[in-house]
Protein backbone atom coordinates (compact mmCIF):
# COMPACT_ATOMS: atom_id res chain seq x y z
CA UNK A 1 0.00 0.00 0.00
CA UNK A 2 0.43 3.82 -0.40
CA UNK A 3 0.76 4.37 3.55
CA UNK A 4 -2.09 6.90 3.35
CA UNK A 5 -4.12 5.07 6.34
CA UNK A 6 -1.08 5.42 8.69
CA UNK A 7 -1.23 7.42 11.68
CA UNK A 8 1.67 9.15 13.87
CA UNK A 9 3.71 9.30 10.87
CA UNK A 10 5.41 12.10 9.17
CA UNK A 11 5.99 14.49 11.85
CA UNK A 12 9.75 15.06 11.39
CA UNK A 13 11.02 18.15 9.26
CA UNK A 14 12.34 15.42 6.78
CA UNK A 15 8.62 13.47 6.66
CA UNK A 16 10.09 10.66 8.20
CA UNK A 17 9.25 8.55 10.88
CA UNK A 18 9.77 10.10 14.38
CA UNK A 19 10.09 8.90 17.38
CA UNK A 20 8.74 10.72 20.60
CA UNK A 21 10.47 12.06 23.47
CA UNK A 22 10.54 8.61 24.87
CA UNK A 23 11.76 6.53 21.91
CA UNK A 24 8.56 5.10 21.09
CA UNK A 25 7.81 4.43 17.59
CA UNK A 26 4.16 4.48 16.92
CA UNK A 27 1.93 3.87 13.81
CA UNK A 28 -1.74 2.66 13.11
CA UNK A 29 -5.23 4.48 14.74
CA UNK A 30 -4.97 3.76 18.32
CA UNK A 31 -1.65 2.20 18.52
CA UNK A 32 0.13 3.14 21.59
CA UNK A 33 -2.27 5.99 22.73
CA UNK A 34 -2.13 4.68 26.22
CA UNK A 35 2.14 5.84 26.97
CA UNK A 36 2.60 7.05 29.58
CA UNK A 37 5.86 9.01 29.17
CA UNK A 38 9.06 7.43 30.89
CA UNK A 39 7.08 4.43 32.31
CA UNK A 40 6.84 3.51 28.60
CA UNK A 41 9.86 3.96 26.69
CA UNK A 42 11.06 2.82 23.58
CA UNK A 43 8.24 1.03 22.38
CA UNK A 44 7.86 0.15 18.61
CA UNK A 45 3.62 -0.41 18.65
CA UNK A 46 2.50 -0.87 14.47
CA UNK A 47 -0.74 -1.49 13.15
CA UNK A 48 -4.64 -0.50 14.58
CA UNK A 49 -5.00 -0.77 18.34
CA UNK A 50 -1.55 -2.09 18.58
CA UNK A 51 -0.33 -2.04 22.42
CA UNK A 52 -3.11 0.45 22.75
CA UNK A 53 -3.27 -0.11 26.40
CA UNK A 54 0.20 -0.12 27.13
CA UNK A 55 1.24 2.75 30.19
CA UNK A 56 3.70 0.83 31.34
CA UNK A 57 6.77 -1.36 29.99
CA UNK A 58 9.25 -0.73 27.64
CA UNK A 59 11.45 -2.19 24.34
CA UNK A 60 8.38 -4.21 23.57
CA UNK A 61 7.67 -4.89 19.57
CA UNK A 62 4.04 -5.11 18.85
CA UNK A 63 2.82 -5.17 15.44
CA UNK A 64 -0.46 -6.08 14.02
CA UNK A 65 -4.17 -5.70 14.42
CA UNK A 66 -5.07 -5.40 18.08
CA UNK A 67 -1.76 -7.00 18.96
CA UNK A 68 -0.78 -6.27 22.84
CA UNK A 69 -3.54 -4.60 22.39
CA UNK A 70 -5.15 -5.25 26.31
CA UNK A 71 -1.84 -5.57 27.84
CA UNK A 72 -1.54 -2.86 30.38
CA UNK A 73 2.61 -3.44 31.17
CA UNK A 74 5.38 -6.23 30.20
CA UNK A 75 9.11 -5.32 29.27
CA UNK A 76 11.54 -6.95 26.25
CA UNK A 77 8.39 -8.50 24.71
CA UNK A 78 7.46 -9.61 20.92
CA UNK A 79 3.92 -9.91 19.51
CA UNK A 80 3.73 -10.20 15.94
CA UNK A 81 0.33 -10.61 14.18
CA UNK A 82 -3.75 -9.91 14.96
CA UNK A 83 -4.16 -10.12 18.15
CA UNK A 84 -0.70 -11.91 19.38
CA UNK A 85 -0.32 -11.62 22.79
CA UNK A 86 -3.70 -9.50 23.03
CA UNK A 87 -3.98 -9.95 26.90
CA UNK A 88 -0.48 -10.21 28.05
CA UNK A 89 1.40 -8.66 31.00
CA UNK A 90 4.45 -10.45 31.35
CA UNK A 91 7.49 -9.88 30.71
CA UNK A 92 10.18 -11.16 28.02
CA UNK A 93 7.64 -13.45 25.68
CA UNK A 94 7.26 -13.87 21.62
CA UNK A 95 4.07 -14.70 20.32
CA UNK A 96 3.94 -14.87 16.67
CA UNK A 97 0.90 -15.37 14.60
CA UNK A 98 -2.70 -15.13 14.49
CA UNK A 99 -3.71 -15.19 17.95
CA UNK A 100 -0.47 -16.88 19.14
CA UNK A 101 0.01 -15.95 22.97
CA UNK A 102 -3.56 -13.90 23.04
CA UNK A 103 -4.73 -15.20 26.90
CA UNK A 104 -7.90 -15.09 27.91
CA UNK A 105 -7.98 -11.62 29.63
CA UNK A 106 -7.71 -10.25 33.52
CA UNK A 107 -4.72 -8.61 35.13
CA UNK A 108 -3.68 -11.99 36.56
CA UNK A 109 -2.04 -12.65 33.28
CA UNK A 110 1.69 -12.26 34.24
CA UNK A 111 3.62 -15.09 32.61
CA UNK A 112 7.45 -14.67 31.33
CA UNK A 113 9.69 -16.28 29.02
CA UNK A 114 7.19 -17.71 26.47
CA UNK A 115 7.46 -18.81 23.24
CA UNK A 116 4.20 -19.47 20.80
CA UNK A 117 4.68 -19.20 16.82
CA UNK A 118 1.86 -20.29 14.82
CA UNK A 119 -2.03 -19.56 14.31
CA UNK A 120 -3.54 -19.53 18.12
CA UNK A 121 -0.21 -21.47 19.34
CA UNK A 122 -0.42 -21.05 22.98
CA UNK A 123 -3.70 -18.48 22.58
CA UNK A 124 -5.86 -19.81 26.35
CA UNK A 125 -1.92 -19.04 27.72
CA UNK A 126 -3.06 -16.69 30.80
CA UNK A 127 0.10 -17.62 33.41
CA UNK A 128 3.05 -19.70 33.09
CA UNK A 129 6.78 -19.52 32.85
CA UNK A 130 9.54 -20.73 30.03
CA UNK A 131 6.84 -22.52 27.72
CA UNK A 132 7.12 -23.13 24.36
CA UNK A 133 4.53 -24.04 21.33
CA UNK A 134 5.79 -23.90 18.00
CA UNK A 135 2.94 -25.14 15.28
CA UNK A 136 -0.38 -23.94 14.45
CA UNK A 137 -2.83 -25.19 17.57
CA UNK A 138 0.33 -26.27 19.46
CA UNK A 139 -0.31 -25.58 22.79
CA UNK A 140 -3.74 -24.25 22.01
CA UNK A 141 -5.37 -25.14 25.22
CA UNK A 142 -2.85 -24.94 28.06
CA UNK A 143 -3.61 -21.72 30.64
CA UNK A 144 -1.11 -22.44 33.28
CA UNK A 145 2.12 -24.55 33.75
CA UNK A 146 5.69 -24.24 33.25
CA UNK A 147 8.33 -25.77 31.16
CA UNK A 148 5.97 -27.09 28.38
CA UNK A 149 7.18 -27.75 24.78
CA UNK A 150 4.77 -28.75 22.09
CA UNK A 151 5.97 -28.76 18.77
CA UNK A 152 4.12 -29.74 15.68
CA UNK A 153 0.87 -28.56 13.84
CA UNK A 154 -1.64 -29.38 16.88
CA UNK A 155 1.08 -30.95 19.28
CA UNK A 156 -0.37 -30.44 22.91
CA UNK A 157 -3.70 -28.43 21.86
CA UNK A 158 -5.80 -30.35 24.46
CA UNK A 159 -3.40 -29.94 27.62
CA UNK A 160 -4.83 -27.40 29.83
CA UNK A 161 -1.88 -27.63 32.36
CA UNK A 162 1.22 -29.21 33.68
CA UNK A 163 4.33 -29.07 34.37
CA UNK A 164 7.70 -30.08 31.96
CA UNK A 165 5.57 -31.83 29.45
CA UNK A 166 7.10 -32.38 26.19
CA UNK A 167 4.74 -33.03 23.09
CA UNK A 168 6.32 -33.66 19.33
CA UNK A 169 4.96 -34.27 15.89
CA UNK A 170 1.30 -33.43 14.63
CA UNK A 171 -1.52 -33.96 17.16
CA UNK A 172 0.71 -35.47 19.78
CA UNK A 173 -0.52 -35.14 23.22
Amino acid sequence: GDGQYLTNVGGASTDAWAQDTWGNLVAGTGAGQSLNGANSECNILIGPDAGKSLSSGGSNIIMGRDAGCASTGGDFNVFLNWEAGLNQQGDENIFIGKYAGKGTGGSSWNGAYNIAMGSKAGCSLDGGDYNIFLGKYAGRSVDSGNTNIALGCAAGKDLTSGVSNVLIGHGAG
